[in-house]
């Protein structure tokens, strides 16, 4: 719920920076000129509209395999809430019988403005029953507003999955 409330504060903060850019557009317009205003209307928009593509949703776990093995997937979801949800990916491959994991990504889906999911490490551990691991994902929650950091939360997710 507090993510709710935070994604509409986060929208509605944006939609007043656009009313107070177009006000001062306007002022600049008879300033200044329509050139300089479209430069910076331009330059506004660039700022705005960046995209950050976050890297920091995915590790490699460097156990990559020297000649073509085939890949495996598995999905887990790690956070349900009522807006959005978070699922780990987990790569891995088979070789002699032993499994190696390679990559690990996360994603989030659902309405995902105002918070981002930066991870930092993940352990797996085997086991006593056959072909089942146990991880353990430690990762931050950057809450923001407009784009800047405003707090970082240390999150962490525990689950279990079976190989097939």
């Amino acid at each position: 719920m507090f993510e709710l409330i935070w994604i509409l504060l986060n929208i509605t903060i944006f939609i007043y920076f656009l009313f107070v850019c177009f006000e001062v557009l306007k002022y600049i317009k008879n300033k200044i000129g329509i050139l300089k205003t479209v430069v910076l209307t331009i330059g506004l928009i660039s700022i705005i509209s960046q995209n950050s593509s976050n890297e920091n949703n995915f590790i490699d776990l460097s156990n990559k395999p020297n000649t073509y093995t085939e890949k495996f997937k598995i999905d887990e979801l790690i956070e349900n809430k009522i807006i959005s949800k978070i699922n780990l990916s987990i790569f891995y491959i088979k070789k002699n019988n032993e499994i190696k994991f390679t990559d690990v990504k996360t994603e989030k889906l659902g309405i995902i403005g105002g918070t981002e999911l930066e991870i930092h490490s993940i352990a797996f551990n085997k086991t006593e029953i056959n072909k089942q691991y146990n991880y353990r994902l430690y990762a931050s929650k950057i809450w923001k507003i407009l784009g800047f950091r405003i707090y970082t939360e240390s999150k962490e997710y525990d689950g279990e999955f079976i190989i097939k």
